[in-house]
């Protein structure tokens, strides 16, 4: 089964990482192609992670990859590190905050 990796890097996006995670788990992907979802939170200072772990455990069966960097490395390092850590066969990138539909 070939696997889509979703990169998602974030930095204060409490307000927002629901939503995006919402749109991404309704998406049905063509031909069984799984999805592996990984969002690199890049020292917020917000809320962001308590949003994230609490959005984890209410929704169990869609499997979230969370990262965290100590401090704020910038968009770019981010992404190297969900890049790192994908599995997939296939990789996205998806902005937290809805740039990107």
């Amino acid at each position: 089964m070939k696997k889509l990796s979703i990169i998602i890097p974030a930095y204060n996006e409490g307000k927002t990482i629901c939503l995006v995670l919402d749109k991404i788990k309704g998406v049905a992907l063509m031909n069984e192609i799984e999805k592996e979802v990984i969002i690199i939170d890049d020292g917020s200072i917000d809320d962001t992670e308590a949003i994230i772990n609490r959005y984890g455990k209410s929704n169990p069966n869609f499997r979230i990859i969370y990262l965290k960097h100590g401090v704020n490395t910038g968009k770019g390092a981010a992404l190297h590190t969900g890049i790192k850590n994908a599995t997939g066969d296939y990789l996205i990138i998806q902005d937290a905050d809805l740039e990107y539909d």
